[in-house]
């Protein structure tokens, strides 16, 4: 994936671009309609430990916008936590 910085509604976001793996040998039309349908329950999910799912655009390329998390992925805040103690 590939990862930006943008701004949504006075907000810092992040912006996903989701690439396709050319081994995938499903057609795109229904892969396409299968992120779709992820996108829609990650739409439904509102809890605060939960990074927060703004949007998407599917076409021409599939990029997810989510909340902007400052310290970095979780992955990050635990490196980081053992490092500093």
């Amino acid at each position: 994936m590939v990862f930006a910085i943008g701004i949504y509604k006075e907000q810092r976001v992040a912006i996903k671009l989701i690439q396709f793996r050319r081994s995938d040998k499903r057609p795109r039309d229904k892969l396409r309609r299968q992120i779709v349908e992820e996108l829609n329950v990650m739409l439904a999910v509102d809890h605060p430990h939960v990074i927060r799912f703004l949007g998407a655009v599917v076409e021409p390329r599939i990029c997810l916008v989510i909340e902007y998390c400052e310290h970095g992925s979780l992955y990050d805040v635990l490196a980081n936590e053992d490092e500093n103690g």
